[in-house]
């Protein structure tokens, strides 16, 4: 169960598992376990779907993992105020696609945007091709 964590799509690995897998459902989960890993000194690696080139979701031996991906709920959209909040584990293409209903656009467009989330957008500054003009 932990061996997957320890590689993205960068092609690199740390060649040795994390010390934990936590799966966050709530902001609360996120606080707790980074209440947890400061009082314990334990490094946390943030981790979406893992479809990132950077290497920035790898963990290493000791490391928590503190996945997002069950966080992914669309708390607001706003027309209005052109303004939507969502959790970090909405996939690009679904996150656009509610949008869409709304005439707006998550305008970060990655390759893999059916496959990769919003908070791992954010994390890694992913443009995509849209950020190419």
């Amino acid at each position: 169960m932990l061996a997957p964590l320890i590689r993205d799509k960068s092609g690199h690995d740390s060649r040795s598992v994390p010390l934990a897998l936590v799966t966050a459902r709530s902001i609360d989960d996120v606080q707790a376990t980074l209440r947890t890993a400061t009082e314990h000194a334990v490094g946390v690696v943030t981790r979406g779907a893992g479809t990132g080139f950077a290497g920035g979701s790898i963990a290493t031996a000791g490391q928590i993992v503190l996945s997002t991906l069950a966080m992914n709920q669309i708390l607001e959209i706003s027309v209005a105020d052109e303004l939507a909040i969502a959790e970090p584990g909405i996939f690009n293409g679904d996150f656009n696609a509610a949008l869409a209903s709304h005439g707006l656009w998550f305008t970060p467009d990655p390759a893999g945007r059916a496959i990769s989330t919003v908070g791992g957008n954010i994390a890694t500054n992913a443009g995509g091709l849209l950020y190419a003009k």
